[in-house]
């Protein structure tokens, strides 16, 4: 009963979304119109929406490995795919942490944080590079330390200026 009600909650987002998302237009817009008339607004909620999209879509996949009984990613013995999808992960982390530096350091450039944005050499890779385990354990240990010390910067900063205490710090 839980999980045909969660499907449909998921199935309910997925149309909602989808109804925001359609464009009645009949004729397609001219690229001069279309540059022209973006809304960085309206762009951010497009890209919002598929980070939203995607994490549904993460969670159904996780309902399905579960209905069949396989784990979503396979036992990491030197498994090529698990090693794909950390690495993928790993790179996710690094676009969420230089999203958050961007907005972090727009509030105050003089933060030890904001000299520079974390741009590790690793990132090029195609994704259908396999890192070794090795790597994949070097590259999460530096990941680690700058998302640590942006986590603590972000959180002094709102103990700071707000009455509300942040859930802060995890580690």
């Amino acid at each position: 009963m839980s999980d045909l009600f969660t499907m449909m909650i998921f199935m309910m987002a997925g149309l909602a979304l989808g109804a925001c998302a359609s464009n009645s237009s009949t004729s397609p817009p001219t690229r001069e119109a279309t540059v022209s008339a973006v809304d960085p607004f309206e762009l951010s909620i497009r890209v919002g929406r598929m980070g939203v999209m995607l994490d549904q879509g993460k969670m159904a996949l996780g309902m399905i490995a579960d209905s069949k009984g396989t784990p979503l990613i396979t036992d990491p013995v030197d498994d090529v795919s698990a090693r794909r999808a950390l690495y993928a992960e790993l790179n996710q982390a690094v676009l969420t942490h230089n999203r958050l530096w961007v907005m972090a350091c727009g509030f105050d450039v003089s933060i030890p944080v904001c000299q520079n944005m974390f741009e590790p050499g690793w990132m090029g890779l195609p994704f259908s590079h396999a890192p070794t385990w090795q790597q994949l354990d070097i590259w999460s240990a530096e990941m680690q330390g700058q998302v640590g010390s942006l986590s603590g910067v972000l959180c002094a900063m709102a103990e700071q200026s707000s009455d509300r205490k942040p859930l802060c710090p995890i580690e």
